[in-house]
């Protein structure tokens, strides 16, 4: 489950969460892009975490 304001990645873009629909299941995402700003809907089983804040990284090596 996301929570609104949730980064998720969807179709390799990063997004954020902007609404969830009980009726649906879809959440409403928003994104920018050279185009300028989007909005898709996804399921949940379409999203990703970013992992990148979410998965511990030993970078001591790279300082």
């Amino acid at each position: 489950m996301f929570l609104i304001g949730d980064e998720v990645l969807f179709n390799g873009v990063r997004h954020v969460i902007s609404e969830y629909s009980e009726e649906t299941g879809f959440y409403r995402l928003l994104s920018v892009g050279e185009k300028g700003t989007n909005f898709s809907w996804a399921k949940e089983n379409e999203l990703e975490k970013i992992s990148k804040y979410t998965k511990a990284v030993d970078d001591t090596k790279r300082y």
